[in-house]
């Protein structure tokens, strides 16, 4: 990258979402005890057909200090047994709320580590898919801890059909490794790679981050040139999450003095210039792919989407997410499971769906996802693609001039280009998604963003 981009770095530098969601999860409201939660989901997915489907294994073996996920550390199967108990009863108990020809096209297995189920675990995993309706070319995909994955896992996986594959990597530096708690040398990614290319018809994608304490220029440009040579398919490069009033664990970093803002932007900055003369395609927000890849593929041809499980080529009318604190997206509402154990069970055990906080989209609020999408996966928002899609809806052109509005510094500096009927992002507009995207969050301008609500847009 060139100072000058550092420079527009450190200008745009703020607390923004990722916008896997709009509204985002900040704004649930808890479930009043009046509404009737599955009239609401029957009489929402009646209004489409393809599902995607998000299954939450909130599982891990130790605690990794910069993780912000929702996790359980445990080492009792038996709490892993009545999760996975409780997780078929709330697929039994979502089935009936769906259309006949309904059909899972998408499924993806996050935590957590799903790697922290043993092969019998994952046979009755499956049998709880299983009992929804399986479109033929349905595309399975699961997230890897490499310290936990064996190849009998590997083998019952792709078995079921599972072909994509993300290994947690964060970082091959060993003290990094140390002070983020989180120890796996590289022979066990490499033995990972090998192991999922053995059979056909795979891809990888590594999880990087960039940021974590102990990582200098030299070390993580290390990481980056080992990765090159296992070259997986795709890449997340993140910024790590500095968001500890939420995680307490991650207290234990102000011992550890974490990289300032222009060293995150020298780590990001480098890790870019390599991976792009490496051949890679930046894609959006933190996601790399190579060329031949299908996220590539769809980033060209206009049909790259994004949802809860980030950037994804595969379309479904709702997302339907099972587990504890997983969001489903049912269109016109966004519904998030109890985010406690106990709390899930317990809902679950008295007949309910495990449902606790929920969002109702308006119009209005549909019409700027929309909005916030197309710029984050198309790099483009065109006033007609809005009118297409809400025709009878006078706003639609009022919040598209205010977006433009608000648009115009960022179109001085260089990071989009506005005609009457247009936005387009440029090359080096890429690198700000996020904040091009927030000009049309009415949420967070009437609540200007802060370190209480969301992560480090650099």
């Amino acid at each position: 990258m060139t100072s000058d981009l550092s420079i527009l770095q450190v200008k745009y530098a703020g607390n923004l979402p990722r916008y896997t969601s709009y509204p985002t999860a900040v704004e649930f409201k808890e479930i009043g005890p009046d509404l009737m939660v599955p009239d609401l989901y029957r009489n929402t997915l009646r209004q489409g057909r393809r599902i995607s489907l998000y299954i939450h294994l909130p599982f891990c073996r130790s605690l990794c200090y910069f993780c912000a996920c929702n996790k359980v550390i445990t080492s009792d199967e038996s709490l892993k047994e009545r999760y996975l108990e409780a997780l078929d009863q709330e697929a039994q108990r979502l089935l009936p709320l769906l259309p006949p020809e309904s059909a899972v096209v998408q499924i993806h297995l996050g935590g957590g580590s799903p790697s922290y189920l043993d092969c019998a675990q994952l046979e009755r995993l499956d049998r709880t898919v299983q009992r929804f309706k399986l479109a033929s070319m349905c595309e399975r995909s699961v997230e890897v801890d490499p310290r936990t994955f064996t190849s009998q896992q590997f083998e019952t996986w792709y078995n079921q059909g599972y072909r994509r594959f993300s290994l947690g990597v964060q970082d091959f530096d060993r003290e990094v490794q140390e002070l983020i708690n989180r120890v796996q040398d590289e022979k066990l990614v490499s033995d990972a790679v090998e192991r999922i290319r053995s059979k056909s018809g795979t891809s990888i994608n590594f999880d990087l981050i960039y940021g974590l304490p102990g990582q200098t220029r030299e070390g993580f440009a290390r990481t980056i040139a080992e990765v090159l040579r296992l070259r997986p398919e795709r890449l997340a490069v993140y910024g790590y999450a500095h968001v500890r009033w939420k995680v307490k664990v991650q207290k234990v970093f102000d011992r550890h003095p974490l990289p300032t803002t222009a060293e995150r932007l020298e780590l990001i900055s480098d890790a870019v210039s390599t991976l792009q003369a490496a051949g890679y395609r930046y894609i959006g927000i933190d996601h790399f792919a190579l060329p031949e890849d299908e996220l590539s593929r769809a980033l060209d041809r206009g049909a790259l989407r994004r949802n809860f499980m980030g950037y994804t080529t595969v379309t479904g009318d709702h997302l339907l997410a099972l587990g504890v604190s997983a969001i489903s997206d049912l269109g016109s509402y966004l519904i998030q499971n109890a985010a406690q154990l106990d709390q899930y069970f317990e809902l679950l055990r008295t007949g309910k769906l495990p449902a606790h906080r929920i969002i109702s989209r308006t119009e209005e609020d549909q019409i700027r996802a929309l909005a916030i999408e197309s710029l984050m996966c198309n790099r483009k928002l065109a006033l007609a693609e809005l009118s297409r899609a809400y025709p009878d809806t006078k706003n639609v052109a009022a919040i598209f001039a205010a977006g433009q509005q608000m648009l115009i510094p960022m179109q001085n500096d260089g990071l989009v280009e506005l005609s009457p009927d247009l936005i387009r992002i440029t090359p080096t507009g890429c690198y700000f998604l996020r904040s091009i995207a927030a000009v049309f969050d009415q949420y967070l301008q009437s609540q200007p963003p802060s370190g209480q609500r969301f992560s480090a847009s650099v």
